[in-house]
């Protein structure tokens, strides 16, 4: 059984550039909660083991959620790419089928 897959490049093209754009904001989500947990850290508020233990354990997750981040935004990219690639392909068969 055959299968075909329609895509249209303008579409993709939209859908890698929305994907970046959450990339982009979960990133700067992240930057945020990190930076709200350097402010618990150096806060009078709350000192001791806890805190401590606290912060760690948050901290631990840096690397894994920026990288997380940084996995989403290239997949927009690759979408982009995707379409970029389906499109000149298309022109490509467009000329050489006005060459028949």
């Amino acid at each position: 059984m055959a299968r075909s897959m329609m895509m249209n490049p303008a579409e993709l093209t939209k859908l890698g550039n929305q994907v970046i754009n959450q990339s982009n904001q979960f990133l700067d989500e992240v930057k945020a909660v990190f930076n709200l947990v350097q402010s618990i850290e150096t806060s009078p508020d709350w000192q001791g083991d806890d805190m401590k233990a606290f912060v760690q354990t948050v901290r631990g997750y840096q690397g894994d959620l920026n990288n997380l981040g940084q996995v989403i935004g290239n997949y927009g990219r690759f979408l982009i790419q995707a379409a970029s690639g389906t499109s000149n392909t298309n022109q490509a068969i467009a000329q050489a089928a006005r060459r028949l």
